[in-house]
């Protein structure tokens, strides 16, 4: 919640709900957010949570970008071919992150 991009993503979720579970007295104040300047930042938070995460992940699991490149703009890793000691540690890391 300290991040800069936190009020931008509860903005943007506050919408996604406005919008899927619409009603019709509110539906000139959803058009007008989605037709304001504004609406640009927000729906381009999900580039700053991904580079968010992707920073984490670098510091904290290199070895998933390693195997898993995703473009995060932290992945300068080559991905390789896996084996089973590369899957084991993969797998420890996504479902037994406590292990590590």
């Amino acid at each position: 919640t300290k991040e800069k991009w936190w009020d931008d993503f509860n903005e943007l979720e506050s919408l996604r709900k406005e919008i899927i579970h619409s009603k019709q007295s509110k539906s000139e104040d959803r058009y007008s957010k989605l037709l304001s300047s504004r609406i640009f930042k927000v729906i381009q938070v999900n580039q700053k949570i991904i580079q968010y995460y992707g920073k984490y992940i670098s510091q904290n699991r290199p070895e998933l970008l390693e195997d898993y490149p995703y473009d995060y703009g932290y992945d300068e890793f080559l991905s390789g071919l896996m084996d089973n000691k590369n899957f084991d540690s993969v797998y420890n890391s996504l479902y037994n992150p406590s292990d590590k």
